[in-house]
């Protein structure tokens, strides 16, 4: 069995040899204003994210809270009926679940 050198080592030095040509060079002071704009607009955008997040939870709950209340008015209203609904709403749910279950030949 041949051993072939590892394609790594020259990656490596190449690596090596290109960071040594940068030592030279002040790269933080290159880097420091483009990274800087960077965590700005990052920041911005999750600021604009929960923002639209919370708007979003609250509109959510709102309707939530119309359609509990409808609901429950429904049900003051029409007690008879809305057990007769709800059975009736469970029964089906059930038949699905049976179909969906059911072992398949």
């Amino acid at each position: 069995m041949i051993h072939e050198p590892s394609p790594l080592i020259p990656m490596g030095t190449q690596s090596r040899e290109t960071m040594d040509r940068l030592e030279g060079a002040d790269l933080r002071s290159q880097v420091l204003p483009h990274s800087t704009a960077i965590v700005d607009v990052a920041g911005s955008a999750l600021g604009e994210t929960k923002g639209t997040l919370g708007d979003a939870a609250d509109q959510l709950r709102d309707h939530a809270k119309k359609a509990s209340e409808l609901a429950s008015d429904y049900t003051r209203d029409a007690p008879v009926r809305a057990m007769l609904i709800a059975a009736a709403t469970g029964a089906v749910l059930m038949g699905l679940i049976s179909l969906a279950t059911r072992p398949r030949r």
